[in-house]
């Protein structure tokens, strides 16, 4: 998935939560939307989204809402969905900081 599908997701995903009068979190929307974006890309796309300037932000949730149905998406996630989201971004971004520290250390001996 490139990042742009993954951010336009994500936002439209914390434009709902917006409405709903829930402040989007990493955790949160990783619980609402599932599989739909792989642990790799969420963190990524979250970054992303939460550096747009609100009007970005507005403007990245309005966007005509997808033809997929979202009858998937629990109404409340319980707190054990929650914990395990924010683990696996955890995760991600820990294997994110491994591999460029790898890499710095595969400069530092080829250089």
């Amino acid at each position: 998935m490139n990042t742009t599908t993954a951010l336009e997701l994500l936002s439209q995903e914390a434009a709902r939560l917006m409405q709903e009068g829930k402040t989007p979190s990493l955790a949160l929307l990783r619980s609402r939307l599932g599989r739909k974006i792989p642990p790799a890309d969420l963190l990524p796309a979250f970054q992303q989204w939460k550096q747009l300037p609100a009007a970005a932000k507005q403007a990245a949730g309005s966007s005509p809402p997808s033809t997929e149905q979202h009858t998937e998406l629990p109404a409340h996630p319980d707190p054990q969905t929650d914990r395990m989201a924010q683990l696996e971004a955890r995760v991600a971004e820990l294997e994110q900081r491994l591999a460029r520290l790898e890499q710095q250390g595969n400069n530092d001996v080829a250089g």
